[in-house]
């Protein structure tokens, strides 16, 4: 069973909720002890909060919403500036940093290269269509296997 949201039960209280969506809630919460004891919470808090007076008439938020938003986007085009910088330092530094290693990888022996030489040399005999013919001794090999 699905329970009812609280934001939902607070609609409801507030009368904010369509009459057909308003018996949907109840036939729920007739069925639900949970959402009973729920609604019954929020109700009373609902009711709590009605009871207290106070007079925000005095409160301006205005200047302090003004001065709070000018700092933000201030303070924000700054860190814009700078990070922007330090991401083009850092892409900068990594490509440096990858070229300088990869050329000293790049950097092999003379036995090294002789050895890749070779292997390249040994599959290139196992290749359809080298002047040996292994390679089509292979491939027949595995037509033969796979009937």
């Amino acid at each position: 069973m699905k329970h009812i949201k609280d934001t939902q039960m607070l609609d409801m209280l507030g009368g904010h909720v369509q009459a057909d969506e308003k018996e949907s809630l109840l036939a729920h919460m007739a069925q639900c002890s949970n959402c009973q004891q729920r609604l019954n919470e929020l109700r009373q808090t609902w009711d709590d909060l009605s009871t207290w007076e106070i007079d925000t008439s005095r409160i301006d938020l205005l200047p302090n919403l003004t001065s709070a938003i000018h700092h933000r986007s201030r303070h924000t085009n700054f860190l814009s500036i700078q990070g922007l910088t330090r991401i083009a330092a850092s892409i900068l530094l990594a490509a440096v940093i990858g070229h300088v290693a990869g050329k000293f990888r790049a950097q092999k022996s003379t036995e090294e290269w002789g050895l890749a030489t070779a292997q390249a040399s040994f599959l290139e005999v196992l290749s359809p269509g080298s002047s040996t013919g292994w390679g089509e001794l292979e491939l027949q090999g595995n037509a033969l296997e796979s009937d």
